[in-house]
């Protein structure tokens, strides 16, 4: 009976310490693998034949000195852990609204001049593609009413086999090689400077009035991590004028479409 009790006693001290490194674990999220690491700590103390009041002392400090390992690791060797256990994944920036002309896309389209946004992966070391990639493009006035929808915007895929050839496209949804940047049509400028949205079928939805205008932007992968931002610009009779200092705004992160 006294050997029985001096072995509850034994378990209920190490249940306690063990509980209590599971607790505070949990409450600051650290990863499994510190818990793994101090439960065998604790387990193995359970073994030791020692008084239950020294496997209490030594099972807490067992647990503080795993604590102090992980608070005082230099923040680049912890970085660098942190990078080794996430899994690489594509993501997907805004880059840019452009003319085209620099990059070598179509001057005109549909009877205009298009103006282009510039969607880059981000994910180059190691380059990770973002499949499927699609923009949804909403255009809301300065009474914050949704006035025109693009439910998927018009890209014009530019694929580079070598330094010296590239293959172009027109398409509703593009692969994002990491490092690299595809682009899609915002909308276009007519002869007559009215300002064309186009659906994804690239036929026109409607015009944009003169106005200040907010285009948010849904870009979506099936495997990488897209946004949503708000790109602002006045649009008058004589001038098309973009938000300043930054036209554009991040507004959230959208996961990927398509879990692993």
């Amino acid at each position: 009976m006294a050997s029985f009790r001096k072995w509850w006693d034994r378990y209920r001290h190490f249940r306690a310490g063990q509980g209590l490194a599971q607790d505070i674990l949990a409450f600051f999220g650290w990863k499994k693998t510190l818990g793994a690491s101090v439960t065998g700590i604790l387990t193995f103390l359970r073994t030791v034949n020692l008084q239950p009041v020294e496997v209490w002392v030594l099972s807490l400090g067992a647990f503080a000195f795993a604590l102090l390992i992980f608070n005082f690791t230099p923040p680049a060797f912890r970085s660098m852990m942190t990078m080794i256990r996430k899994k690489p994944i594509a993501r997907l920036e805004f880059q840019e609204h452009h003319g085209g002309v620099e990059m070598n896309y179509p001057l005109q389209w549909r009877g205009g001049t298009p103006a282009w946004i510039s969607i880059r992966n981000h994910q180059d070391a190691p380059a990770m593609r973002a499949v499927n990639v699609t923009a949804r493009l909403e255009f809301i006035d300065s009474q914050s009413k949704v006035r025109l929808v693009t439910p998927q915007a018009s890209w014009y895929e530019i694929q580079r086999p070598t330094p010296k050839s590239a293959l172009s496209r027109w398409r509703n949804l593009v692969d994002i090689e990491g490092g690299e940047e595809q682009s899609f049509v915002l909308f276009v400028q007519s002869e007559k400077r009215q300002l064309q949205v186009f659906s994804d079928a690239a036929e026109p939805v409607g015009d944009l009035d003169y106005d200040h205008w907010t285009v948010k932007i849904v870009v979506a992968s099936d495997n990488g991590v897209g946004f949503e931002g708000a790109l602002g610009f006045m649009f008058t009779r004589n001038s098309l004028i973009w938000d300043a200092p930054k036209a554009f705004t991040r507004l959230r992160t959208i996961q990927p479409l398509v879990k692993p």
